[in-house]
């Protein structure tokens, strides 16, 4: 059984994943900062930090692929704290890509957004162009594989109130 590594797995979006991880026959590994309240008894929940970069080894040992949810995403937050921004999206997913190339993961999955390329989305988009860059530089250094994804607005059920249309 292959184990799928879910970083910022008790939010929206990676919450939805990991659930599809594990019908679909994965081992899931779940890593945030709080408990998932939507954990599976099928799931296992590492609570840490994503600034921390042994916390983040820890939780990718062992995996065959890692997902990256974990962001600062709220557009008026990452305006009012910059430096937070950079912290957890551009370093924590630096911290995330480099436990996988220490662990020799098969693909690393990250997600970016619709607002990389556009004028709109302040230090949001600065820093998950920045990352999307970042990856992009570990696959042709260390030959990470990768998968991007661009979203827009999410919603749906488990979704809050930060990002919606």
């Amino acid at each position: 059984m292959k184990t799928a590594c879910v970083i910022g797995g008790s939010g929206f979006l990676g919450s939805h994943v990991a659930d599809k991880l594990s019908d679909t026959g994965y081992k899931v590994r779940i890593f945030d900062k709080a408990q998932s309240q939507w954990i599976r008894s099928d799931q296992d929940m590492i609570i840490g930090n994503i600034a921390n970069q042994n916390e983040v080894n820890d939780a990718v040992k062992g995996s065959e692929v890692v997902y990256n949810f974990a962001a600062l995403a709220d557009l008026n937050k990452g305006l009012k704290n910059p430096l937070d921004t950079v912290r957890i999206n551009v370093l924590g997913n630096t911290h995330v890509m480099e436990a996988c190339r220490r662990y020799n993961i098969q693909r690393f999955v990250y997600a970016s957004t619709v607002y990389v390329y556009s004028r709109d989305g302040g230090f949001y988009r600065c820093s998950k162009q920045a990352s999307e860059h970042y990856v992009e530089e570990y696959q042709k250094v260390y030959g990470l594989d990768y998968t991007i994804l661009r979203y827009g607005s999410l919603y749906g059920p488990r979704a809050d109130d930060s990002n919606g249309i």
